[in-house]
């Protein structure tokens, strides 16, 4: 499966310069949010959801594997499923 919205929110926005965008996931996401038309924010938030249920047996590994050269979600607090989540009720907000 592919996830096209969420390949480019994390390869442009949650890069090694995410720090243009925000300090936080949150102002992230919301800076994502009002770049982008409403099909865009659906698509993220369809593709986020998609890949926790496609991947749920082995989340962390694939979501490492799939994002590895972006940067680290533990520094944020986070893992991959608690990211996920985050960004399905934000982008849903």
């Amino acid at each position: 499966m592919t996830y096209p919205f969420l390949d480019n929110f994390m390869g442009a926005y949650l890069n090694q310069d995410y720090t243009l965008s925000g300090d936080s996931i949150e102002a992230i996401v919301d800076v994502f949010k009002h770049a982008n038309g409403a099909a865009a924010v659906h698509g993220l938030r369809e593709d986020a959801a998609r890949f926790r249920l496609d991947h749920a047996a082995s989340l962390d590994r694939d979501f490492a594997v799939a994002y590895e050269t972006e940067i680290d979600l533990s520094g944020f607090g986070h893992d991959a499923a608690s990211f996920l989540d985050l960004l399905v009720r934000r982008l849903a907000a």
